[in-house]
């Protein structure tokens, strides 16, 4: 990776604990059971590898070692298996999944299988491949690809995801380079515009700067790597310049997921789920915090207000929110309703869900 990127991303990592110091925890990873499905395995990384407050990724490190041994004891007792290539309900393999999520050593333990490497090129349910995906660094890009989410009130959502961009880039180097150069040495097949067609379809929020400079790219990776970076550093440091005295005034984030009376993506389409479903899905979903009503100006004594928020989670954590203001029975003024929306963002960031997938849930604050 080009110097200007490690840069601006290792600025990124630091400024990020300014402004998100609590860590978020991380069950402590055992050894892999080899009872899970390959798709169960890898999914299981987007819970394992979160930033804890231990100040190293050694754990995190290991439940991914765990995972990748797990995978290569099995091509060693049964190779060819087909839970090596099954298909998810976005229909991508486990190759597919590891590649997009950045886990190298298991991409590595795959491609030790021939039926994984005879399999290198084939295609998820909206066109995409292991190779396309390596080139998107998912967890580094997620500013590039949302950036409406880059708001100081969001920091609960992302916060946790910017701390997390520290397991992709560690000292021995970044994790989606070592993929994509392990792809390419097993035979997959580069193409750069199915590539960016593929990150364009997936973030049709991102800036005008961002589609021009994907268009012209002709390194995707280096490219989303250098913008994404720019862009949070822009921020922090625009966050560094505002007194702590002044109530930030920002305006909320504009959405950029569709609602889901439109048409989605077929990626998402396909898991696309109500709230009831996804308590199903998700394991843990704390409830906003109840001290944020402290305090707010009502011009009555008692209001009620309800938040639909439509949320994509990738990897397990959600990443990006729309969020609509579906019923106020009173005035606020917009620092209060500033609180509400950041103690959405707040719960919405430590839910757990594991895999990809959007859902729709509603969120009902009553003061009295």
């Amino acid at each position: 990776m080009a110097p200007i990127s490690s840069r601006l991303l290792l600025a990124a990592f630091a400024a990020c604990f300014t402004l998100h110091a609590q860590s978020q925890p991380t069950s402590d990873p055992k050894t892999a059971s080899p009872d899970l499905s390959v798709q169960d395995q890898v999914r299981s990384l987007g819970a394992a590898t979160q930033a804890n407050a231990d100040g190293n990724w050694d754990s995190q490190r290991n439940a991914e070692k765990k995972v990748a041994a797990t995978i290569s004891a099995l091509i060693a007792k049964a190779p060819g298996q087909p839970a090596l290539t099954a298909r998810d309900d976005l229909w991508r393999t486990p190759l597919i999944n590891a590649a997009l999520w950045g886990y190298a050593d298991v991409v590595a333990a795959l491609l030790a299988d021939d039926s994984v490497r005879a399999s290198i090129n084939e295609v998820d349910g909206q066109g995409l491949s292991a190779w396309m995906a390596a080139q998107m660094a998912q967890p580094l890009t997620l500013a590039s690809c949302h950036p409406q989410m880059l708001v100081r009130e969001a920091v609960g959502l992302w916060g946790p995801n910017l701390q997390r961009m520290a397991y992709f880039s560690p000292s021995s180097g970044l994790a989606f380079a070592r993929i994509r150069a392990m792809l390419g040495a097993a035979g997959a097949k580069p193409d750069l515009d199915a590539a960016k067609a593929q990150w364009n379809q997936r973030c049709p929020g991102q800036a005008e700067a961002t589609v021009a400079a994907v268009a012209a790219s002709e390194d995707l990776l280096q490219t989303l790597l250098q913008d994404s970076g720019g862009q949070i550093t822009a921020f922090l440091n625009a966050q560094k310049e505002t007194p702590k005295s002044v109530v930030p005034k920002v305006a909320p984030p504009q959405p950029t997921l569709p609602r889901l009376k439109l048409s989605l993506p077929l990626s998402l389409a396909q898991t696309a789920i109500s709230a009831g479903q996804s308590a199903m899905v998700c394991a843990a979903m704390p409830k906003p915090d109840a001290a944020v009503l402290e305090g707010l100006q009502l011009a009555s004594g008692s209001a009620k207000f309800l938040y639909e928020t439509t949320t994509e989670v990738r990897d397990g954590r959600p990443v990006a929110v729309r969020l609509d203001l579906k019923e106020s029975s009173d005035r606020m003024p917009p620092a209060s309703h500033m609180r509400l929306r950041a103690a959405v963002y707040q719960a919405l960031g430590s839910y757990r869900c594991p895999g990809d997938h959007i859902f729709v849930q509603e969120f009902q604050f009553t003061v009295r």
